[in-house]
């Protein structure tokens, strides 16, 4: 049929359906307690941070040269898939 790029196949619609049910649960739970952020938020929440994840896991391959976002002389080399280890 077709070859599809890493980072875009059933394995990714997997991790994302694995998120939403999961995060669907926490909220269920939350929403069931009567406390705020409850189902709707946390499966939001849950899908975008996995989406998040999978970009910037597969999303910054094929960018050309030798990529650097810090100022010249640091001495830290990062690339712009380093945006997802910054958000701990």
């Amino acid at each position: 049929m077709f070859e599809l790029s890493p980072g875009q196949g059933w394995v990714e619609i997997g991790e994302l359906l694995l998120a939403m049910v999961l995060s669907a649960a926490i909220g269920l739970e939350r929403g069931l307690r009567n406390k705020s952020a409850g189902l709707r938020t946390h499966t939001l929440v849950g899908v975008g941070a996995a989406l998040f994840m999978l970009v910037s896991k597969y999303g910054f391959e094929n960018v050309p040269g030798n990529v650097s976002l810090d100022p010249p002389g640091s001495r830290r080399r990062s690339c712009p898939a380093s945006a997802s280890s910054a958000a701990g």
